[in-house]
Formats: C-alpha cells, sequence, structure tokens
C-alpha cells in the first residue's frame, strides 16, 4: 500500500446509530482490514483489504468534507491496523470535525478524538475465535482518550456473564461508560432481542445501546 493511502471499504453519510452520540448525523469512514474476524461481523466484506480502492488522506477528507457534517466516525474492519492512520485522524482534527473511532481495542495507537468507541472482543465467543481480549492495550488507548465508551455485543445471558467478568479484570474503565448491545442484523432480529438485553443491563446496573439504524432501516 503507498504510503499515505487507506483502503476504503465504504464512506457515507447517516445517522449514529449506536452508543452516547445515538441519533447525532455522522459520516462513516469504514477501512478495510480486519485480523479478528468475529463470526456474527455485519461488515465481513471489510475483513480482508484487497479489492478496495487505496485513497489518499486528501481524497478522504474532500469526500467527507462534501458531505458539510461535523461528525466523523472512522470505523472498519479494524482501523488501528493502519500504522498511518494518525495521519488521517490529525487532518479531519485540522478541519474542525468531532472525531470517533471505533475499535476492538487490540492495537495501541495514541490518536487524538473526542470519542474512542470500544467493542472488545471476550475469550471463548466462539470456539476457533482465538484471543483477542487485550486489557492491557484498552487500558492504554483509554488513558489517552478524551472521552470513550464501551459496548459489548450480546445476546445471552452466558454473554452478559463474560461481560462481568471483563469489567471485573478491567479495573480502571468507569462503569457508567459501559452498554450491553443486541447482537442482530436485521430489525426483527433486533426487536425480539432488545428487550430481553435492556432487562440484562437494567438488572448489573449498566447501560444498554440501542441500535437506530436497525430499527429505521438504514445504513
Amino acid at each position: 500500500m503507498a504510503a499515505g493511502c487507506f483502503p476504503v471499504a465504504d464512506l457515507f453519510h447517516t445517522i449514529q446509530g449506536e452508543g452516547s452520540l445515538a441519533g447525532v448525523p455522522s459520516v462513516f469512514v469504514r477501512l478495510a482490514g480486519c485480523p479478528v474476524g468475529c463470526p456474527w461481523c455485519d461488515t465481513k466484506q471489510a475483513w480482508s483489504a484487497e479489492g478496495f480502492p487505496r485513497l489518499t488522506v486528501e481524497r478522504i477528507t474532500e469526500r467527507v468534507a462534501s458531505y458539510k457534517c461535523r461528525h466523523v466516525v472512522v470505523t472498519g474492519g479494524e482501523p488501528l491496523v493502519h500504522p498511518r492512520i494518525g495521519s488521517l485522524i490529525d487532518r479531519f482534527h485540522d478541519g474542525g470535525l468531532h472525531v470517533t473511532i471505533e475499535t476492538a481495542g487490540i492495537v495501541y495507537r495514541r490518536l487524538r478524538c473526542q470519542l474512542l468507541s470500544l467493542s472488545p472482543k471476550l475469550d471463548g465467543e466462539a470456539p476457533t475465535f482465538g484471543n483477542w481480549f487485550k486489557p492491557a492495550v484498552i487500558r492504554r488507548l483509554i488513558a489517552a482518550a478524551a472521552d470513550y465508551q464501551l459496548k459489548f455485543v450480546v445476546r445471552s445471558r452466558r454473554d452478559v456473564q463474560q461481560v462481568l467478568d471483563a469489567i471485573e479484570r478491567m479495573e480502571f474503565i468507569d462503569r457508567d461508560r459501559v452498554m450491553l448491545m443486541p447482537r442482530a442484523a436485521t430489525k426483527a432480529a433486533y426487536l425480539r432481542l432488545a428487550p430481553a438485553v435492556a432487562g440484562w443491563a437494567l438488572a448489573h446496573g449498566l447501560r444498554f445501546c440501542p441500535r437506530i439504524h436497525l430499527t429505521l432501516g438504514v445504513r
């Protein structure tokens, strides 16, 4: 890959559907490339960087600016696998944008962002999934972040127990920033699961994370 270029799997304007900024108009920049391979991933096409256009920082920022939107979300894939990601983030900051970075927290990069949105992948979530839960990396990312949230995707009581176990291993986090989010790829699946997840969140004093884009049928 050419220096300063990134494989862009998608770039689009929509509302943020999840987390503390749910409902905020945002431009999503989806960078391709992810080593994790979550079995339930809804963007598996972005696992490999092959086949996607390599765009310069200048071209990406031009396209983002064309939407005249103040919020930009850098997602993946796993955006932090790109060593030069800081150059793109810095350019967004120079343009006065609010930057959210969505990451699994598996690679440390010291980056400027207004919101670090972590979605840790827990041990044993699938038989061949591997160990991608990195508390030490998450600690460093949070320490360098202006603000952060942790979104855990769940669909069962077992998943919730794994989240509770993970919270105990991460004594450095603010529990009020921990969210449980229904694991669903369709509106119907989301609506079936959401009441149970909301109940689990309530029972354990955690936040429920909606998925507005699924209920509205938008990206």
